[in-house]
């Protein structure tokens, strides 16, 4: 193991998680919370600027991306590049520090975020389109909204808060049309490098996110949980009155909150410098994304293995914003989506697969010599998801090729396309959580770092033989949060340390 890029810091053995039952080698440890304070002189919280506009599952902390923005983007107009892009943690902290910011989400909630955490608006022009929005009159002859599939509106929501939310939702279609006579002072133009036009689309965004944040505020979902989960509590709550809250009045509080927010981005980002930086975020699966401008600094953190149900976790929200997202170019099929969620269940259907054949081996996808392979570490995740089909429970087959797929096809395609990406000698930070998976604890931090090393010798990536990273180093950075772990039937372990797998291109 290589540790070029992280030579200077002291070392030890991480804590040892749930499942490990082995002693881990000492790594560096990088704490980013810790040298964040130190390069600013005061301890930051992780919900500052904008990287709190809406709960979303297992982000990671923006110290890490902040720091090595920092360190590794260029001193100024620098390119940075996310292929798992999220809410949008790593785009807000290149925008922050003056670099034009690139990401890729196939979510379309989770890219909606994004949008409006990476665009920085002044609260003028947002208190300026709140006072149209309120003089607007409501039709309330339009159609009810319906929700696709076996989910029930009725479950999910009251009458009281549905009539509400319809009600607003028409105003917010209303909105969109009236935005088109909406001026923007030059004074607000000037600072940044968007049309007039691509801000009234900013605002519309902004606007369509408050209202998922009332959609969720005013669900039967218990907020506590990551996936839709209507609880005992919350069942309580409603036969007691107690929920849901008023619709309209949530609204103004969820705009109050998120406008300020926005706000100081915006005044942050004109501290530092000129003009707001642009980004962009790419409607689209990390897998098979193309034509992305060469970025001279990657940070990403894929999903995890069978530990976090994405879809279910926001498709209340989807559901009551699908027609807005349509007019943003982010038109979705409710079942396309959960099956392209990495790492998920449903992502890793055995419908089309001959059960007979399994287990799959990293093996069968090496397309270089025999001999180099065994030299790496992936034989022994081709013997670890030998013995997770071979374990007593029901879905035994299902995990050992939702384990194999992950690596062979996922990350193999992923970090391809973000080899594409990069400038020649631009740097690659995958920031990564190890679980277990059917009784095995999985070391991806060890199999990942073997993949990114060789990525042209696997049949599954379009790259050719001799393209691939230069693996620089690996540091950890031990969890504190532990809010990602707030589920029903957590199985997958505690994951107890971010790892920090550092390549070069």
């Amino acid at each position: 193991m290589t540790n070029q890029i992280f030579s200077d810091l002291p070392t030890r053995k991480p804590p040892t998680s749930d499942g490990y039952e082995n002693t881990l080698d000492e790594y560096p440890e990088i704490n980013f919370r810790s040298l964040e304070k130190s390069r600013k002189g005061e301890s930051i919280q992780t919900d500052y600027l904008t990287h709190s506009l809406q709960k979303h599952p297992a982000t990671f902390i923006p110290q890490i991306p902040s720091y090595l923005i920092a360190e590794y983007a260029p001193d100024e107009g620098g390119v940075v590049l996310d292929i798992f892009g999220g809410s949008g943690t790593t785009g807000v902290e290149a925008v922050r520090q003056g670099h034009e910011y690139i990401g890729v989400e196939v979510n379309p909630l989770s890219k909606l975020i994004s949008d409006v955490s990476t665009h920085p608006l002044p609260k003028s022009l947002l208190d300026e389109v709140f006072e149209l929005f309120n003089s607007l009159s409501i039709d309330e002859s339009k159609d009810e909204l319906s929700f696709p599939g076996r989910t029930q509106k009725t479950f999910w929501f009251e009458d009281a808060a549905c009539e509400d939310l319809e009600l607003l939702r028409n105003k917010l279609f209303l909105l969109k049309q009236e935005l088109e006579d909406v001026c923007i002072s030059d004074e607000i133009i000037n600072k940044t490098v968007y049309s007039e036009n691509e801000m009234r689309e900013q605002v519309w965004e902004l606007f369509v996110l408050v209202f998922s944040n009332v959609v969720f505020e005013t669900s039967n979902a218990d907020p506590g949980v990551s996936k839709a989960y209507k609880s005992p509590i919350m069942k309580e709550a409603i036969s007691e009155g107690d929920h849901p809250p008023d619709v309209h009045s949530t609204f103004k509080t969820q705009f109050e909150k998120v406008s300020k927010q926005v706000d100081k981005f915006w005044c942050t980002v004109l501290e530092n410098t000129d003009t707001v930086p642009k980004s962009t975020t790419h409607f689209g699966d990390a897998r098979s994304i193309d034509n992305i401008n060469k970025a001279d600094v990657a940070i990403s953190s894929p999903p995890y293995i069978n530990a976090i149900n994405y879809y279910r976790g926001s498709k209340l929200r989807l559901f009551w914003i699908a027609d807005m997202l349509s007019e943003m170019s982010m038109s979705f099929n409710a079942s396309d989506l959960r099956k392209s969620i990495i790492g998920s269940n449903s992502g890793a259907s055995l419908r089309d697969i001959d059960s007979e054949m399994l287990p799959f081996y990293l093996e069968t996808e090496w397309n270089c010599e025999a001999a180099r392979y065994k030299t790496l570490s992936l034989p022994d995740l081709d013997e670890q998801i030998e013995n997770i089909m071979s374990v007593d429970i029901s879905d035994s087959e299902k995990k050992s090729y939702l384990v194999w797929k992950f690596f062979a096809e996922d990350m193999v395609q992923s970090m391809s396309r973000v080899y594409d990406g990069l400038k020649d000698n631009g740097k690659f930070f995958f920031v990564i959580g190890e679980n277990v998976v059917g009784g095995e604890f999985i070391e991806t931090r060890r199999y990942l770092c073997d993949i990114g090393s060789h990525l042209g010798c696997f049949e599954s990536s379009h790259l050719q033989i001799g393209e691939e990273f230069t693996h620089l180093g690996t540091a950890f950075d031990e969890i504190t949060n532990r809010e990602l772990f707030q589920s029903r039937n957590h199985d997958g372990g505690v994951i107890e340390c971010e790892w920090v797998l550092a390549f070069e291109k």
